[in-house]
């Protein structure tokens, strides 16, 4: 049985800096269930939305909603942690700051995985660790030394956190990325792990770590654009900071929008599987008393038939 997260866990990662997560129950396979971010412009979360303020349609066909979920529940989270040579030991500090505050902040029953980028992808804390050998992890990280030159194998350290989050206990899943998004030496392909994301029910989360002296260069150009496109394409987001206060706040951000996010099911239209991808868009309806600016809707925008 996996060790449960204790009260102690506050106290234990105090030093260190918030987030959050969310899960769902067994899902029967004839139902293709997809997770909606709704967010003001500032990432705030929209609580309390019901399930006839949502539609959803398939090249503009309404498909009828038969699931629906707004409950705060477990989330298995992998955190990837980019300890190589382009990244400063403060930016070390940072992620591990940032990593407790997410943890602090999640629900107690969820679950983590850590793992750090070298020259290789390391797990410094398995999925089910408890509280005491997560400090102890993210101490390991914050204090990590690294070569003056060295490799970056994010994309590995992607599918390794892919393969333990497919064995772990919560149906709902994030990654989460602290790195600048440069990439060197992985046998994993941008391509190949593109195609794993998609196919996966994984939430991809990034806080892009840019040092200054390397801001508008263009390999953190290149790196930033990746990591907002894995972001992109599973319905989560990358985020790039620009000072402490900054960090903090989109820390809040994920955690909050990780706990109020809403899941929606719907039967696919034709129960024939045809092995493609299809299109889908999801709208809200708020009152017309309204009077804040509409809010954005993050999800997946297409789903496999298979």
């Amino acid at each position: 049985m996996r060790k449960a997260h204790p009260a102690g866990l506050l106290f234990l990662l105090l030093t260190l800096a918030a987030s959050s997560a969310i899960g769902q129950s067994t899902k029967d396979e004839s139902t293709v269930r997809v997770i909606v971010t709704v967010a003001d412009s500032y990432g705030r979360p929209f609580p309390g939305l019901t399930q006839q303020q949502f539609s959803i349609s398939e090249k503009k066909t309404p498909l009828d909603i038969t699931y629906f979920d707004a409950e705060d529940k477990p989330v298995s989270v992998a955190l990837i942690f980019d300890l190589s040579s382009s990244m400063e030991l403060s930016s070390r500090k940072t992620s591990a700051q940032l990593a407790a505050q997410i943890i602090r902040s999640s629900n107690k029953a969820s679950e983590f995985v850590l793992i750090g980028i070298r020259d290789t992808a390391r797990v410094y804390c398995d999925l089910g660790c408890d509280a005491a050998e997560i400090a102890t992890a993210l101490q390991a990280i914050a204090a990590a030394e690294t070569k003056e030159i060295g490799n970056t194998p994010l994309y590995d350290a992607c599918d390794l956190a892919l393969k333990k989050l497919q064995a772990s206990r919560n149906e709902k899943q994030a990654l989460i990325v602290f790195s600048d998004g440069r990439e060197n030496s992985s046998k994993m392909t941008l391509v190949k792990l593109r195609d794993e994301l998609r196919e996966s029910s994984v939430i991809f989360y990034a806080i892009g770590l840019i040092n200054p002296k390397d801001a508008g260069s263009s390999l953190s150009m290149e790196g930033g654009g990746i990591l907002e496109e894995l972001g992109t394409r599973t319905g989560g987001k990358a985020y790039f900071p620009i000072d402490a206060k900054e960090l903090n706040q989109v820390a809040d951000v994920i955690a909050m929008q990780l706990r109020s996010q809403y899941t929606i099911g719907f039967k696919r239209p034709d129960q024939t599987p045809d092995n493609k991808w299809h299109s889908i868009k999801i709208k809200l309806t708020l009152p017309k008393s309204e009077k804040a600016p509409a809010p954005h809707l993050r999800y997946r925008d297409s789903y496999y038939s298979h």
